[in-house]
């Protein structure tokens, strides 16, 4: 006699939901990664340019390996203070506004990862334009389109959109989840996600 399958385990309502919650802080937060790799990528770049580093030795050409995990804006600024600028003055602008630049994306990470739709998407869209502009940039001369730096800024970009546009996706789970499981207007999520329950994981 065959056993009786094993019924499925029924998902509860906070099982669902707080799985979703988490899904979506752990990915809108990849914005803030964006202003992390920016910043960490030029003044890299700085420190190894005045150690007189060969950045032959470490597979890049142009102009250290930082650079390929900065923004394309970024590194087409970058790009333009070297070539026009005395070394020093370049290497502090270069600084400050990379340094601007990550603040912004750091906040628009932090602000999305408290459920603020409205900042993702602005984060995201800004993103997915520096990612186009990627191609001009490495193709127009500006910046040398040596394969080791295209390559990781190409990776770069697609990770963290993937993951930006997978925040959103679950961002409409959650209210997906509120309705079939209360089958009511769901909660605002900034409420869902800063709520004690959900930060708990309870």
């Amino acid at each position: 006699m065959k056993k009786p399958a094993k019924a499925k385990k029924q998902i509860s309502y906070y099982e669902a939901h707080n799985k979703a919650v988490r899904m979506y802080r752990r990915t809108s937060i990849f914005l803030l990664w964006v202003g992390i790799l920016n910043a960490f990528a030029v003044i890299l770049g700085v420190i190894q340019s005045a150690a007189g580093a060969k950045m032959s030795e470490l597979a890049f050409d142009w102009p250290n390996s930082g650079f390929s995990l900065a923004m394309s804006v970024q590194m087409l600024i970058n790009s333009l203070l070297i070539q026009n600028l005395d070394a020093t003055i370049a290497d502090i602008l270069m600084i400050i506004i990379a340094l601007a630049i990550s603040t912004a994306f750091a906040a628009l990470g932090v602000f999305a990862s408290k459920g603020k739709l409205w900042v993702l998407i602005l984060g995201t869209s800004l993103y997915a334009v520096d990612f186009g502009s990627m191609f001009f940039i490495f193709n127009s001369g500006y910046v040398p389109n040596v394969l080791a730096n295209y390559s990781f800024s190409l990776v770069t970009h697609i990770v963290i959109l993937a993951a930006c546009l997978f925040a959103i996706v679950e961002y409409y789970n959650v209210i997906h989840i509120e309705k079939v499981f209360r089958g009511t207007k769901p909660n605002k999520i900034e409420e869902e996600v800063e709520s004690e329950v959900i930060a708990n994981g309870k």
